[in-house]
């Protein structure tokens, strides 16, 4: 029998909540082999494809490099749920570049998450501190004359540090 892939795929979204009537009355019509046979001819269509040595490099890439994805399978055999790890080797199992790239992708973002990533800067300058200083002397005076600067030591340092940050 010829794979209907619209039949499957509509077997397999009606899977995830109720058949319809139709679909039910087209399965009851069908011979069980037949249908078995369409299954098989459709997973043998779909079945894994060999990435070459130039897609793998550039997905190894998505991780940071064949370091940075060595580390990070590392992390997620040492880190991941089996179940996590044998969903990830199933996609990249299949062979199919697209699929891959977004397993590497999410893999990642787990990874750095976990471990922690150096921001890097792409324009401009750092952050000001601009809020963080004081603009007058007479906001010098106020925190001073503030009875907090007489009894907690932990709020004259930080008054220091400001004054240490302010351009007055």
């Amino acid at each position: 029998p010829e794979v209907d892939v619209n039949f499957l795929d509509k077997l397999w979204d009606e899977g995830n909540t109720e058949y319809s009537q139709e679909t039910l009355e087209e399965l009851s019509n069908m011979d069980p082999s037949d249908l078995a046979q369409m299954h098989l001819d459709y997973r043998n269509a779909n079945q894994s494809q060999q990435l070459d040595d130039q897609t793998v490099g550039q997905l190894k890439n998505v991780a940071g490099g064949e370091q940075e994805y060595s580390n990070m399978v590392g992390w997620a055999k040492q880190n991941l749920s089996e179940q996590e790890v044998a969903m990830f080797d199933s996609v990249m199992d299949r062979g199919d570049p697209m699929s891959c790239f977004f397993a590497i992708q999410a893999l990642s973002y787990r990874f750095n998450d976990a471990n922690g990533v150096e921001g890097e800067m792409l324009t401009g300058k750092a952050a000001s501190r601009e809020g963080d200083s004081f603009k007058s002397q007479a906001e010098v005076v106020r925190a001073m004359n503030d009875p907090k600067y007489e009894d907690d030591s932990a709020y004259r340092q930080e008054v220091m540090r400001k004054l240490e940050r302010s351009d007055i």
